[in-house]
């Protein structure tokens, strides 16, 4: 009888601190973070999508950005602003799968190349250009979808991507957003002209519109895991005591 006692009284903490650690591990705020740094593509932009054929990257180079918005963000959420002289500049690692299906043609593009977006944004940044707003990109995959509605018409395509990047400092801070390390989306639409053979390679007759999303990388804390495993580690401990 003493015996099930103690192992009632072991048991109800016991639970109670698994309870405490799991509440830690899945329910932190750092799950919760879904504030992001927003750019938009307004309209038909400057600016070209280009792939050389075979194991060739995906390259974008000279694409007008027009806006930065903070979205759902500690500090400024929902304020935009133009930015100067905004530039993305991309290459994607090599193509690793090409197919076509009556009048879909798609692309997959692996890991790796680079990505950067510069400008100014008058209120945040010290300069009106060229400042990086995006730096060290690094695509995960990168998809080309085609359509050609007709042989005498552009194909429509659209380019959706994955990547990780740092942001500027200053632009962080305007937004209330940590300094860490980001994961980007982009889906980028452009035309490639009639009559082009997308499938020996294409460079787009114009780049239309788009937008870049942005959320932190936020890793839960080293501490937190310590402290989670440790009061786990605590219960197992008294488990065996109480057995013993």
């Amino acid at each position: 009888m003493l015996r099930k006692k103690q192992q009632r009284l072991a048991g109800g903490p016991g639970l109670a601190v698994v309870a405490i650690a799991a509440f830690f591990l899945f329910f932190s705020p750092i799950h919760a973070a879904a504030s992001q740094i927003h750019f938009d593509i307004d309209t038909i932009t400057t600016g070209t999508i280009s792939w050389a054929g075979g194991d060739a990257p995906l390259v974008g180079a000279n694409i007008e950005v027009d806006q930065v918005m903070g979205l759902g963000t500690p500090s400024h959420a929902g304020v935009g602003h133009d930015l100067t002289k905004g530039l993305l500049n991309f290459t994607t690692g090599p193509m690793v799968n090409t197919s076509s299906s009556g009048n879909i043609y798609t692309w997959s593009f692996g890991q790796g190349g680079s990505l950067t977006l510069t400008g100014g944004v008058p209120v945040i940044t010290t300069t009106d250009k060229d400042t990086e707003l995006i730096y060290n990109g690094e695509f995960i995959f990168d998809t080309v979808t085609c359509v050609a509605f007709s042989p005498y018409l552009d194909k429509w395509c659209v380019t959706m991507a994955s990547f990780t990047d740092k942001k500027n400092d200053a632009l962080l801070n305007y937004y209330g957003m940590p300094i860490v390390p980001y994961t980007g989306q982009f889906n980028i639409s452009f035309e490639v002209a009639a009559g082009t053979k997308p499938l020996d390679g294409f460079k787009s007759s114009e780049v239309l519109s788009g937008d870049i999303s942005n959320y932190p990388q936020i890793p839960i804390p080293g501490a937190v895991w310590l402290l989670g495993s440790g009061l786990i580690g605590l219960v197992v401990v008294r488990r065996r005591f109480v057995k013993s």
